[in-house]
This record gives structure tokens, C-alpha cells and sequence, in this order.
């Protein structure tokens, strides 16, 4: 049995590594709004080491929070060399996850204020400069930051975490652990951190060449379980390779097309937020008969129209596409469990109908374009790429950067708690996303709901945005003249007087009858037997019952 303990990375969670670079980072961050309440200090702040004790105390069900990088090193004898290894250490072997002998909590959960007054616009470039800085590879991959400060007697809440830890929605899992439904919970003190042992790089290359060696093997051995469980192996293996090669071909024969949101990037960003009512959302994809899903991205067509179009972009001939992550875990049959992290998505490509002014008619077009891509192999082909690129794991990131060839931007939208979540006490107000930004786009946008409100997040390079703010309107006035379109195009049907009475007589409560009254029903199917008599029976059933 062996002496050290370490987990592998999937070819996924991986790639987000392969993939990140000084100008594109792959950290996914969060920004949540409190309320002070039990935590408020007489000066005006929050009780800062009681939340970071609070944080601490059940670290122990998120075990990926102190787990570190390890890399099999290859011998540089330079300089540049040496520094060339901490940006890509060695793509021949994937690292692996090990538990972080020094961990430090008071590195990872800081604390900060806002000067005076503390606004609105003063949070979002603070959110921004957090953005713009590269996780440390040496220590755990993720940060979390207490803000005081705010104008309201509030604080919020900053968490950065690396994409190869977490996925939109195992992020909210991990949430729900940090956070409590009952505002009287109080954690239980965490027990003693006692980190494994780490193998050393010799073992670790050992490990790894072994499992390398391994692979087919393993392919070998799927391919028979798979063959027991398919009722047409051939055609469902040819079915799989009809998915890849569309997915694959439909990449490489994509180009991006320049618009006002996309520019060469830097490594800067900034960030603008917009909160809407989710249950108006609700309700103008049920008027509509499409899905939440739709009515998000066609609040993002309208911003895109109008932002793009006020800035010479040929919205009528001009393809717009974005690229949509879609879970997997629905198709696998996984659900997140507690304090589970990893990565279980793909990605659509979805052209967005600019070119149509009716906000309505917008909506039925995405509607029937993501219903068709439900009905495609795009989770198929993700599926197998993801277990064909286990056995060369260096070619993830090409793949991650295959997935946003030829869009204009990213919208994910990642579905949240309806219901209240307490911090020692505070109450959680909004949750908003930060999504990554890819290389070339100028933004990119998520979308988070929480108790009641879908929180629009949207995340910038300020090399290429020239105005945020005016995006962030658009979106706004894009959002209100889909439900006016929606409302107008869609009213409801009025009930026709039949219909009406019906409704009115299911709905009567019903009398007590008297014994009296009881009797009646005999006296009328009486009366019904003597109809029956002077009409005589009908001649058709008369002549068959004499057949018979």
C-alpha cells in the first residue's frame, strides 16, 4: 500500500490549466452582498475573524480548498528555463492534486474596506483589480476576500477560485456548504488538519508513467462495458464519431467576426453588474412557452444590437455568436455532491438573431435554435473527446482553445438557491457571478440566480469596452422591451362563456343536502325510464341485440 496520498486532475479540469496564460485567466470569481446583522462592530464593520473562523471550521468538507498543484518537474538548468516551468511545468505528465502541508488560512480569507462612501461603482472596480491578478500555482487555487465599507452598513463577499477546481454549478454546491439556511447556525469547531503525505517527485513520475502505460488498457476495458451495456455497439460507435467530427469540423471551419466587443486583449478587467426580478423572467418564458435559458440570451441579443449597432457593426449581414457552457451532469447521470468540485460541461455555439428587431421574434428564433441543439450529439461529442483526450491529456488545452473559435463573447447561466442563505448570522442579499474571459472578446457574461433575483454578471477588458456602463443599460432596456414585445405578442386567450360557467361551477362550494333532497335523483332517473318506454328503444341496438 502505498506511503503518499494524491487525486488526479480529469483531461478537463486540466485543460483550464493548459489553457491559462498571463493574459487569459482562468479563475472563476463570485461576488456576494450582506447584510451585517449579528456580525456589525460598533465602529461600523464586521466581525471579520469570526467569519474567517467560520470559513475555516468546514474546510474539512471542502478538502479541494487545501489541496495544492504538484507537477512532475523536468530539469532546467537556466534561469528562463526555471521560470518557463511555473507558467506550463511539464505537459507531458498532468499535475496532480495534493494536500498543502503549509496551508494558511489567514493567506486565502482577507480583509479589506472600501474608503468613503462606499458605492456602487467603487465595489465593481475593486472586484476588478481582483480580477486582473493570476491565482498563485503554488498554493491552494482560491482566495476570499471580506469588503467593509459599503454605503449601506453592509459588507460583501469576494471568492476567486480556479476553474480546474469547480464548474458553475459544483461552485454552487460548494456554496451551499459555506453558507447555512438557518440565520441561528452556528459551526461546530473543525477538526484538526492533519495533511497526507505528498509523494515525492520520483514516485510521482512513477505514478505517472504507470498510469500513462495504463490508458489503453482502460479504453480496452470500457469498450467492454460499454459493448455489454449498448444494444448496437457499431452503430453507436459510429454515431460518436459522426459527433466529433461535426464538433471538431464546425470549429476549425469557424471565424471569429470583429465587432465593437472584441479587440486585442490585456490582462486587465472591470466589471459591471444587473440585477432583474427572476419571477418576470419566469413569467415571459411561460408566456412565451421557451425557457429562462432563452429569454437570457435574448436579453443579451437586444444589448448586443443596440451596443454593437450604435458603433458601425453591420447588424443585419453580420453573423453574432456566442458560446453557451452547457452541465453534463444531467446526461451522465452525476449530481453534485457535498463539498465536490471538477469540472462536467460543454459548450453550444449559438448565433444570436440581431438582424431581427422584434424582441419577440428573437425569442421564438433562439428557442428553436437550442432546441435544436438538445436534440444534437454536441454532449456526445464532448463525452467522447473528453475520454479521447485522456490518453494525451497536452492536447486539452488546444480543445479549450477550439471552444471559442468563432464566437463573440460567452453567456453561461448557472441556476442558484431560492431560498434565503445565512453567513454566522448575515444574511446573503445578491449573488452575482465573474465568468473568465478568452482571448479576443471583450466581454463575457453570467448569469446567476438567487431567492428571487437573476443577477447578470459582466465581466470586461477595458482595452476593448470603451464604455461599460452603456452596455449594462442596454441590457436593461433590452430586458424591458422583451417583456412589453412578449406581453403584446403573446396575451392570454379570454375564456368563452362556457368555459366561464364551468370554471364558476367547479369552483362553487358545494350545499349539504337534506335527507329530503336525497330522493330527488331517484324521481328524475324514474322520470328518464319513462321517457324511454314511450320512445321505444333505438332501432339500431334493437336489430343488433335480435342478431345476437
Amino acid at each position: 500500500m502505498a506511503k503518499y496520498y494524491y487525486e488526479t486532475l480529469t483531461p478537463t479540469d486540466y485543460g483550464f490549466l493548459v489553457h491559462e496564460n498571463p493574459i487569459e485567466h482562468m479563475h472563476v470569481t463570485g461576488l456576494a452582498t450582506f447584510k451585517s446583522g449579528p456580525l456589525a462592530n460598533k465602529d461600523g464593520g464586521v466581525n471579520f475573524e469570526k467569519l474567517k473562523k467560520a470559513v475555516a471550521d468546514v474546510l474539512h468538507k471542502v478538502p479541494m480548498y487545501r489541496r495544492k498543484l504538484m507537477w512532475v518537474e523536468e530539469e532546467k538548468s537556466s534561469l528562463l528555463g526555471r521560470v518557463a516551468s511555473w507558467v506550463q511545468p511539464n505537459t507531458e505528465y498532468p499535475p496532480v492534486w495534493v494536500d498543502d502541508e503549509h496551508f494558511d488560512i489567514d493567506y486565502h480569507v482577507r480583509h479589506t474596506s472600501l474608503p468613503h462612501p462606499g458605492n456602487d461603482d467603487q465595489l465593481k472596480a475593486l472586484v476588478g483589480q481582483i480580477m486582473s491578478r493570476q491565482l498563485d500555482r503554488s498554493r491552494p487555487l482560491w482566495e476570499v476576500y471580506i469588503i467593509e465599507g459599503l454605503a449601506d452598513g453592509g459588507f460583501a463577499c469576494v471568492t476567486k477560485m480556479h476553474h480546474c477546481m469547480v464548474d458553475g454549478e459544483s461552485g454552487m454546491g460548494l456554496t451551499a456548504v459555506l453558507m447555512h439556511i438557518d440565520p441561528k447556525h452556528v459551526p461546530e469547531d473543525g477538526p484538526l488538519y492533519r495533511p497526507r503525505t505528498a509523494p515525492t517527485q520520483a514516485e510521482l513520475k512513477k505514478e505517472m508513467r504507470k498510469a500513462q502505460f495504463l490508458k489503453p488498457w482502460k479504453v480496452i476495458k470500457d469498450l467492454r462495458e460499454y459493448s455489454r451495456e449498448s444494444d448496437n455497439v457499431g452503430r453507436d460507435l459510429l454515431q460518436r464519431g459522426r459527433a466529433v467530427g461535426e464538433m471538431i469540423s464546425s470549429s476549425i471551419g469557424s471565424k471569429r467576426v470583429e465587432s465593437p466587443v472584441n479587440g486585442e486583449s490585456s490582462a486587465q478587467r472591470c466589471y459591471e453588474w444587473l440585477d432583474l426580478p427572476l419571477d418576470e423572467i419566469r413569467k415571459t418564458a411561460k408566456l412565451a412557452d421557451a425557457t429562462v435559458n432563452d429569454v437570457v440570451l435574448t436579453v443579451v441579443t437586444g444589448a448586443i444590437k443596440s451596443y454593437c449597432g450604435a458603433r458601425g457593426f453591420d447588424i443585419k449581414t453580420e453573423p453574432f455568436k456566442v458560446s453557451a457552457p452547457v452541465s453534463m451532469r444531467k446526461h451522465t447521470g452525476k449530481d453534485v455532491k457535498e463539498g465536490e468540485g471538477g469540472n462536467e460541461i460543454t459548450q453550444w455555439t449559438v448565433p444570436l438573431p440581431i438582424h431581427l428587431n422584434s424582441p419577440s421574434k428573437q425569442l421564438a428564433a433562439l428557442h428553436e435554435e437550442t432546441l435544436a441543439l438538445k436534440d444534437s450529439s454536441a454532449v456526445l461529442a464532448a463525452q467522447t473527446i473528453t475520454s479521447i483526450l485522456s490518453l494525451s491529456p497536452g492536447l486539452m488545452g488546444s480543445m479549450m482553445g477550439m471552444a471559442t473559435i468563432g464566437v463573440n463573447t460567452v453567456v453561461t447561466n448557472m441556476p442558484g438557491p431560492q431560498f434565503a442563505l445565512y453567513q454566522c448570522g448575515a444574511e446573503m442579499m445578491v449573488a452575482r457571478p465573474v465568468v473568465p474571459l478568452n482571448g479576443g472578446l471583450g466581454i463575457v457574461i453570467g448569469v446567476l440566480s438567487y431567492n428571487g433575483t437573476i443577477s447578470f454578471g459582466i465581466s470586461g477588458d477595458p482595452a476593448i469596452m470603451d464604455n461599460m456602463g452603456e452596455f449594462r443599460d442596454a441590457l436593461e432596456a433590452s430586458f424591458n422591451a422583451l417583456i412589453k414585445s412578449v406581453a403584446k405578442h403573446h396575451k392570454a386567450k379570454p375564456e368563452t362563456p362556457a368555459v366561464k360557467e364551468k370554471t364558476a361551477r367547479k369552483a362553487a362550494p358545494r350545499k349539504a343536502v337534506s335527507p329530503k333532497k336525497k330522493a330527488a335523483p331517484k324521481k328524475k332517473a324514474a322520470a328518464k325510464k319513462k321517457a324511454a318506454r314511450v320512445a321505444g328503444p333505438p332501432k339500431k341496438k334493437a336489430a343488433a341485440k335480435k342478431k345476437s
